[in-house]
């Protein structure tokens, strides 16, 4: 049995952690009455210990008078809380704290990282109060009724559209962690009057570092090595194997991470090619990659690395047309958005000898259907699980932007990160 130690126990109201800023001393009583009466007043005499947050367990075995007197005292303020539960007064009073509370409140719908104090520190510190979803993944409908009071809402992969602005009248910022913002209605979302912002700039190396760590796996055929390591162990695994030290790299999209990994690339490459027609020509310069147009890149590249959003420009971007024009059979990477690849001619593509071989980390579909299994299965494809984001040091770059990002919208103004200022 799990023991838990009164001096760590928490009351209910402690796991919502709302803001003490926001709250009289008065109102925090008040607050932890509601807390415990939603799980307590039906059966607080046989079920008392979830429902105070108090092991008895713990209280039998503690050996000191003064962790048994503060026990118990606890213990009397909380009953007498429930006692006084009946005044109207009270009632009047705690309606009007939570009124207040709803008017401050900002919402997580999409979980998944280890913490999120970060968050929390900064959102209450500024006098908000943070909620998090704790609900499955897919379940849309529970996260719409989630967010109904909220003024801000954090995503990943939830899509706020129409629907969901509707169903969140009082919203007035959303986040986005990441660079993609795809997922986001931004027409609706301007309509309604909220504030939208993405975290841009957080994730530039370890995406970067991920590409090139494809492009080492593919041109080395490492994973296809491992296969015939015992049965061929001095035997190269594919006939082709080439250097890039005499070859071309082409970039479509040059902004923050196609940009850095530009920079780490200089050296390693003979020259650099890249497409991005919302990016002046004198960071092209700066960065020294060749600026040119699309099909350019595709004809004369020996390694094509994908760094744009997707957008209705950049959807199927990399179709069976552009996999034509690819005349050096060179090596694909993806570390953008799955859509901006045709998966199904890809698969053409690598069948047909077209390309040297595939290095993604983003799917059209995540994680993959079964209709992805033959592509997913091919020998010259190599796949990662949609992590090239990750790095300890871009995880709390992340975690920090999209709260500062958040707080900054609710106060009234616009971050760098802003997209319908």
């Amino acid at each position: 049995m799990e023991q838990r130690h009164f001096a760590s126990a928490r009351i209910a109201t402690d796991r919502q952690r709302v803001s003490p800023a926001l709250l009289t001393q008065k109102n925090r009583f008040l607050a932890l009455l509601a807390s415990l009466a939603v799980f307590s007043l039906s059966n607080l005499g046989c079920r008392a210990k979830p429902a105070l947050g108090i092991s008895w367990f713990s209280l039998y075995h503690l050996r000191k008078l003064e962790l048994f007197t503060v026990a118990v005292q606890r213990l009397e303020s909380t009953l007498d809380t429930l006692r006084s539960y009946d005044n109207p007064m009270d009632k009047k009073e705690f309606s009007s704290s939570k009124n207040a509370l709803s008017e401050r409140r900002v919402v997580i719908i999409d979980t998944g990282y280890a913490s999120y104090e970060y968050e929390r520190k900064v959102l209450e510190d500024a006098s908000y109060v943070l909620d998090i979803f704790q609900g499955k993944r897919h379940d849309r409908q529970g996260k719409m009724a989630f967010a109904k009071n909220a003024i801000g809402l954090l995503c990943r992969w939830t899509s706020i559209d129409a629907e969901f602005l509707d169903a969140a009248p009082t919203l007035k910022a959303v986040v986005r962690y990441g660079v993609g913002y795809d997922t986001i209605d931004l027409p609706a979302a301007m309509t309604r009057g909220v504030r939208v912002a993405n975290v841009q700039g957080y994730a530039n190396h370890s995406v970067s570092d991920h590409a090139l760590a494809l492009m080492f796996a593919c041109v080395r055929a490492l994973p296809l090595r491992q296969k015939v390591f015992k049965t061929q162990f001095s035997t190269p695994p594919r006939e082709r194997l080439f250097e890039f030290h005499d070859k071309t790299l082409g970039i479509i999209g040059l902004g923050r991470i196609g940009g850095t990994l530009c920079k780490k690339t200089q050296t390693l490459f003979k020259r650099v090619l890249a497409c991005d027609p919302y990016i002046p020509e004198a960071r092209f310069i700066e960065l020294g990659a060749v600026k040119t147009d699309l099909g350019t890149v595709l004809a004369e590249s020996h390694v094509i690395s994908l760094h744009c959003n997707r957008t209705e420009e950049t959807t199927q971007l990399i179709d069976r047309t552009a996999f034509s024009q690819m005349q050096q059979r060179p090596i694909l990477i993806n570390t953008a958005r799955g859509e901006v690849v045709d998966e199904e001619a890809l698969l053409e593509a690598l069948e047909s000898d077209q390309l040297h071989s595939a290095g993604l980390d983003v799917f059209c579909d995540e994680p993959p259907l079964a209709n992805c299994d033959e592509l997913l299965a091919h020998p010259h494809l190599i796949a990662t699980g949609h992590y090239a984001w990750y790095s300890e040091t871009a995880l709390i770059e992340l975690q920090k932007g999209a709260a500062e990002n958040m707080l900054m919208l609710l106060q009234g103004n616009l971050p760098e990160d802003c997209l319908n200022p």
